[in-house]
C-alpha cells in the first residue's frame, strides 16, 4: 500500500503465523529433539537442512521490551522474564514451538520485506493490562496472528519508522487510542483509526531526540543487532537498567505530548484526571499503570517523571527546538567515541582540504588504534601522541569490538552541511561546508594535534615504513588495517 493522505505512512498489516490454520508447521523442542535436529542458540539445525527459528506470540513481547515473558522448559506454562535474565544481553526468551525459517522467510518475502527485524502489536487489550497499544520491535522470526506486524512501504529512512513506533508507545497516543477501542481486541479496523503522527511530523531536530532513545530502549541483546545497524550503531547492546530506562521513556512521552500539541495541565489530566479535576472526578485513564505503580514505588511514578521531564525540557530549550532542520536524522552522535571521531573527521579535512576519502578513512583508522599509530610514527610524534591518549582524550581510541562507522559520520557531516562532497574518478574528496566551524563540539584542539599525528601516519604508512624504518608489505599489523579499510570503504560503497 502506498502513501496516501489517510494513511502517509503506506502501512501494510500482515498476520503471518496463524495459530490455528498453520498449526501444521509448529514443532516443539521435544519433537525437534526426537528428528534428530540439534539446537544451537534460539535455532534448531534438521539433518536434512531445515532450519526451525522461534515462533513469537504476543505475550512474549512489550513495549520496548521483546523479552517480556518467556515458556517454561516444559514448552507449556508461561512466566515473566526476570530481571537477572534480562540484564544479560544473550538471553532470549524460551518459545512454545518453533517453525522452518524458509517458511517464514517466503512470507516475508511476499510483503518485499528485507530488513533484518519486525515491528508490530498485541491485538488482545483488555482493562487489567496498564496499556492499551503495546507495539514493539521483535527479532526476525516466526509471529503468531495475536502479535499483527507493521510493515512501512516506502518509507526507506530506519530513524523515521523508529519515529511511528516511539509514536505507538506514547501515553498520549496510547490515550486517544483508549477512545477507540470498546471490546478487547484491537483490529486492523481499529489501528487504521489512531491519530498516528505523519512522517512530515518530525524535523530532524525531533529525530535527533527520539531515535537515540528509542534505540537504547530497544537495543538490548545481539538478536536485535540489524536493528541497531539499521540505525547507524554499530556498537554493543545498551544496559539493561530500569531506573534509566524509566527516565528515557518519561521523556519520550513529555516530548510525544508536546508533539501532538498539548499543555502541560492537558497532560496532567491524561496522567491522573483527578490530579487536575479534585479526588472526587469520576474519570479515569491509567488506573491499572498507577495502582501497580503505587504499589511498587510508594509513587505514581510515571506521572512524575514525565512532568518532571516536561519541566526540564522548557527549561533547556529541548521544546523550542523541537520542528527545526538543526539535527542529524540517525542516532548520531550519541556517545563521547561519536562525538570525538566526529571531531578528528572534522580536524583531518581542516588539515587537508579536498582530502580523498580513502585517505581520510585511512586517517582516521590509523589514529583511533594506538597500535597501529605507535608503529607508523617518528619517535617524536610517538611521543606526542601518547600525551595525546594519556588522559581525558582517550575518547580518541577505537572501543574493542566496534566498528569505525566512517559512513555514519560522513553522512551526518553532510546532512549538517559542515562537509561537501566532490567524487571525481570516485575518489569522494572532501571539503569543508558552511558549517564546518559550528559543527565541532568536543576536543577541537586535541582533534587537530591528532589530525597532524594521523596525516604523518598516513604517509608513514603508505611508503611502507615502520618507525622510520622500511617493513615488508605483509607486515601482519599493515594487513590488519588494510583489511579494515576494505570493510569500511566497502560499507561506504553500499550504503
Amino acid at each position: 500500500m502506498t502513501a496516501t493522505p489517510d494513511n502517509p505512512w503506506g502501512i501494510r498489516f500482515m498476520r503471518m503465523l496463524d495459530m490455528s490454520n498453520d498449526s501444521g508447521l509448529f514443532r516443539t523442542s521435544e519433537q525437534l529433539a526426537a528428528m534428530g535436529a540439534v539446537r544451537e542458540g534460539v535455532k534448531w539445525f534438521a539433518e536434512a537442512g531445515t532450519v526451525w527459528v522461534p515462533l513469537y506470540e504476543a505475550k512474549m513481547a512489550h513495549q520496548f521490551d521483546h523479552r517480556w515473558a518467556t515458556y517454561e522448559a516444559n514448552g507449556v506454562d508461561s512466566r515473566d522474564v526476570e530481571l537477572e535474565e534480562k540484564v544479560d544481553p544473550g538471553y532470549a526468551p524460551q518459545p512454545r514451538y518453533w517453525v522452518p525459517e524458509a517458511e517464514v522467510e517466503s512470507r516475508l518475502k511476499a510483503k518485499n520485506w528485507n530488513r533484518g527485524w519486525l515491528m508490530g502489536w498485541r491485538d488482545i487489550c483488555r482493562s487489567t493490562d496498564e496499556r492499551t497499544v503495546i507495539a514493539g520491535v521483535i527479532p526476525r522470526v516466526g509471529v503468531g496472528n495475536k502479535f499483527p506486524l507493521l510493515m512501512p512501504e516506502g518509507i526507506i529512512i530506519p530513524s523515521k519508522v523508529t519515529c511511528l513506533m516511539a509514536c505507538l508507545s506514547a501515553l498520549v497516543f496510547d490515550y486517544s487510542a483508549r477512545q477507540k477501542v470498546g471490546g478487547i481486541t484491537l483490529n486492523f479496523f481499529i489501528a487504521e483509526q489512531f491519530p498516528v503522527l505523519p512522517p512530515n511530523c518530525y524535523a530532524l531536530s525531533d529525530t535527533a531526540f527520539i531515535v537515540p532513545r528509542v534505540l537504547e530502549l530497544t537495543y538490548t541483546t545481539h538478536d536485535l543487532k540489524p536493528f541497531a545497524e539499521d540505525l547507524g550503531y554499530h556498537g554493543p547492546p545498551f544496559p539493561w537498567d530500569p531506573e534509566r530506562r524509566a527516565s528515557l521513556r518519561a521523556e519520550l512521552d513529555a516530548y510525544y505530548a508536546r508533539l501532538y500539541g498539548l499543555t502541560r495541565d492537558e497532560l496532567r489530566y491524561i496522567l491522573d484526571p483527578s490530579e487536575v479535576m479534585g479526588p472526587d472526578y469520576p474519570s479515569e485513564t491509567f488506573r491499572v499503570l498507577k495502582d501497580k505503580e503505587m504499589k511498587a514505588f510508594g509513587e505514581y511514578r510515571t506521572a512524575r517523571l514525565v512532568l518532571e521531564a516536561w519541566d526540564r525540557f522548557e527549561r533547556d530549550g529541548t521544546f523550542a527546538n523541537m520542528g527545526k532542520e538543526v539535527e542529524d536524522a540517525s542516532y548520531f552522535p550519541v556517545t563521547a567515541w561519536d562525538y570525538a571521531k566526529r571531531d578528528l573527521a572534522l580536524a583531518l579535512i581542516a588539515q587537508r582540504p579536498g582530502i580523498a576519502g580513502r585517505t581520510h578513512l585511512l586517517a582516521m583508522l590509523l589514529a583511533t588504534q594506538p597500535d597501529q599509530m605507535r608503529r607508523h610514527l617518528s619517535k617524536a610524534s610517538q611521543s606526542r601522541y601518547e600525551q595525546q591518549i594519556s588522559t581525558a582524550d582517550r575518547s580518541f581510541v577505537m572501543p574493542s569490538g566496534q566498528s569505525l562507522g566512517w559512513a555514519e559520520v560522513e553522512d551526518h557531516l553532510g546532512m549538517l552541511g559542515a562537509v561537501t562532497i566532490s567524487d571525481p574518478a570516485g575518489e569522494r574528496r572532501l571539503n569543508p561546508g558552511s558549517a564546518f566551524h559550528e559543527t565541532i563540539r568536543t576536543h577541537p584542539e586535541s582533534a587537530l594535534e591528532l589530525a597532524q599525528l594521523a596525516l604523518e601516519a598516513v604517509t608513514n604508512f603508505e611508503r611502507g615504513l615502520d618507525h622510520g624504518r622500511e617493513i615488508p608489505k605483509t607486515n601482519p599489523g599493515m594487513a590488519t588495517i588494510v583489511s579494515l579499510l576494505d570493510q569500511e570503504w566497502a560499507r561506504r560503497r553500499a550504503a
